[in-house]
Order: C-alpha cells, then structure tokens, then sequence
C-alpha cells in the first residue's frame, strides 16, 4: 500500500528521483521481488479511497472548505483511478476525439462574468488572503469555462452511456445513476464477454475524465498529463 501511494503522490509532490529506480532499490534493500499484481491492485485501492473521500465535499461543499484543491485533487484521483484500473486489466487508454467541445454559453453567462470581473476588482491582499483571492477568481474561470462547454461534453457522455445500456439517457444525473445500477447488478465479469465489458468501461469512463479536465481548463494544468507513470521493475 505504501509504494501504491507514492505512485500517486509523485506527480503533486514528487520524490526527487525516478520511481522505478526508487523501487528496484527497494527490492534491493529488502531483498525480495515487489509483487507486481499487489501493487497494481492497491494503487487501484488507494486511488479509489482518494475519489471516495472527495465524493461528498464535491456534491455538498462545506462552509470553509478548500474548495479550489479539491477541485483539482479531484480530477487528479478520478484520473489516476481509470489509469489504475487500466493497468490492472491491461487495456490501452482511448483519449476522447479532438475537438472535445465547443462554446454554447447560456443565459447566465453575463452573471458568471460579473462574478470574474468583480474578483478581480478586490484590491491586492497579502497571505492567506491572496491565495483566497486567487482560488476565488479560478474557481469563477472554471465556472465560466464549464457553463461554456459542458452541457457539450455531458451530451457526448450520455451518448456513450447510452450506447452501453441501451437506452436514450436524457441528463448526466440520469445517466449517472443508471449507470452505476449497471455497473453493480450486471453479471460476472469473471467471463471473456463480461472482461470485454470491463474494458470498455474503463475506456469510457476515462474519456469522461479527460472531458472534466477540458471542461475545467483553468485548473487543466495541474492535471494534464497526468497518469501513473509505469514502474519497471527487476525480472523476477
């Protein structure tokens, strides 16, 4: 569990030196082989514990809370989990096909960029103050930026979701639902077919991923590009 969260934790805090390099001294030092299937099922559970706990502050945000970091420690543990689950499965990551959304602004809009403009007319604060200014005023851009391009990139979800269940879905929050009572009641995947599926679900969830991270492009470049970087270790 330790070397799976550092895998994790690597691209936020990273560790100085190259992971597998790390690891194999571990091997080294305690002289046993790291178990490769174990560390790939707790990177999973690890990643998994990160997207659960994440879960309620997202849905019901609490009155004092880092609102802006868990934004984006959101996306880096949903990321890092379809990554995880990949590896586990061994299928190959499906980036969403470019362009991944265009602008359709609704009726708000203005709203929103009164919000944005009037952040910015706070005058400088110093400390803690400023990097509230600052989470502020990037949590007003994600707004805007997602009012933009996700009712967009939520229709090519449910489209996706639709495709796999086999029914018009008419909103995500449907879609969501729906989709988790598939995905907990469905059959056995222990079979090649039910494998398959397993597989294509990664894929589309991670495409649904990759359309948060553009949908919230003001924070994109803290989580672009990330993914668990592989870990070679020593043939056993």
């Amino acid at each position: 569990m330790d070397l799976a969260a550092l895998r994790l934790r690597h691209p936020a805090e990273p560790l100085g030196a190259d992971l597998s390099e790390l690891f194999r001294h571990y091997e080294h030092v305690t002289g046993k082989p790291i178990d490769v299937a174990a560390l790939r099922f707790h990177t999973v559970v690890f990643a998994l514990v990160g997207v659960m706990a994440l879960a309620g502050p997202m849905v019901e945000p609490q009155a004092g809370s880092p609102h802006l970091e868990y934004l984006w420690w959101d996306l880096m543990q949903r990321r890092a989990l379809v990554w995880a689950l990949s590896e586990c499965v061994g299928v190959a990551i499906e980036m969403p096909v470019a362009p991944l959304g265009s602008s359709t602004p609704s009726r708000i809009e203005p709203m929103i960029r009164m919000i944005t403009d009037s952040l910015k007319q706070f005058l400088p604060a110093a400390g803690l103050g400023r990097y509230q200014q600052h989470a502020t005023g990037l949590l007003g851009q994600c707004l805007l930026r997602a009012n933009a391009v996700g009712p967009e990139l939520d229709r090519a979800t449910c489209d996706e979701y639709a495709a796999i269940l086999g029914s018009y879905l008419p909103s995500m929050n449907e879609a969501n639902v729906l989709m988790e009572q598939f995905v907990t009641t469905s059959r056995s995947h222990t079979d090649q077919a039910g494998q398959e599926l397993d597989k294509k679900l990664i894929q589309c969830f991670s495409r649904q991923v990759e359309r948060m991270v553009f949908a919230l492009e003001p924070v994109a470049d803290r989580v672009t590009g990330y993914a668990l970087a592989p870990v070679i270790l020593s043939p056993n």
